[in-house]
């Protein structure tokens, strides 16, 4: 019996994950195994994490979100400016996190609208609210970041419960919640009839509008909680941070078996490739690697990953069958 495609994914990126470690851990036996190390980069897996997922969701309807950073500098500067001018008080930090996540969410709408509605390229859609987000932030601050955040607000970006990160607790909650409405709910299963089949959707009226205003809604709303993450741990709120993530955020969701023309995405393949990366990451860093060296190497796993599955016989994709599809839809599929 043939291993499916999804465990055979699984299997080479864990195979890859632990040989990274391993390696790295005969390298530097000083400085990488350690629990330093390992605690740094659980600080720094989930911001990466969510901005995957975020992407992933789009990216299961046969779309894409370029504009997750930009988001999720939007969010993080609404929801400082709120703290600010509330005092920086304890409500003062609940309705500056409303304010950005709600920022955020506002921002998915329109994106959605502007696929679904004006019928514009999801990739140039995004890249237009990218590129108009970045503007308005930078100009709100003239580029400068904002500091002297709340205590109690930035404690979370570095604080641990029983000596886990806090953010790991929160990114392992999203993946979890993300996990369970792609592959346990109806929505779910019509996102991926969507991107699997769009023609066989609409034919079986599954209402398309809406399920793309809900896959770029909860996209922003994922790149918001990793804006507001970034912005507890560094302390500061900046309209142009993070803009690697973006193309750090593809080569992880096709490392982890995220069809780009949509129809399959998997959160466990998201974290595991997502801490594949990180490895990588922080073992370069710690041999004194050039960050050039990263990129290479970045793009020679994405390269080998994918001649892999070109090599592999295609097989069928399959539908989840947690919650059914509608019947029309799935004789579409099956002709």
């Amino acid at each position: 019996m043939s291993v499916p495609a999804v465990s055979a994914r699984a299997l080479r990126l864990s195979a890859l994950t632990v040989g990274i470690f391993l390696l790295f851990s005969f390298a530097r036996p000083n400085t990488f195994p350690t629990v330093l190390n390992f605690q740094l980069m659980a600080f720094s897996l989930p911001e990466a994490v969510l901005f995957t997922l975020a992407i992933t969701i789009t990216m299961l309807t046969g779309g894409i979100d370029l504009s997750i950073v930009s988001v999720s500098n939007a969010a993080s500067l609404v929801a400082v400016w709120v703290m600010a001018a509330m005092g920086r008080s304890g409500a003062g930090i609940v309705v500056g996190l409303v304010a950005g996540l709600g920022v955020a969410m506002v921002c998915g709408v329109i994106n959605g609208l502007l696929v679904a509605k004006a019928r514009i390229t999801p990739i140039l859609a995004t890249l237009a609210t990218m590129q108009l987000l970045n503007g308005v932030s930078v100009a709100l601050t003239n580029g400068k970041p904002l500091t002297k955040l709340p205590s109690t607000f930035t404690a979370f970006g570095t604080g641990k419960l029983l000596g886990v990160p806090l953010p790991l607790l929160l990114m392992l909650l999203a993946t979890l919640a993300l996990g369970f409405v792609i592959r346990r709910t109806r929505v779910g299963v019509e996102l991926h009839l969507l991107g699997d089949n769009p023609l066989a959707a609409r034919y079986a009226g599954l209402g398309t509008t809406r399920l793309i205003l809900i896959a770029y809604t909860v996209s922003a709303l994922l790149a918001g909680i990793a804006g507001l993450l970034i912005a507890s741990r560094t302390a500061s709120a900046s309209a142009d941070f993070g803009k690697s993530y973006v193309l750090g955020s593809i080569v992880i969701a096709v490392l982890a078996g995220v069809r780009t023309e949509g129809g399959r995405a998997t959160v466990g393949g998201v974290l595991l490739a997502g801490v594949c990366l990180q490895g990588l990451t922080s073992g370069l860093n710690s041999v004194g690697a050039s960050p050039f060296v990263y990129l290479i190497l970045q793009g020679a796993l994405l390269l080998f990953v994918m001649g892999l599955d070109n090599l592999r016989p295609r097989q069928r994709r399959a539908i989840p069958a947690a919650a059914p599809a509608p019947q029309e839809a799935v004789e579409q599929l099956t002709v």
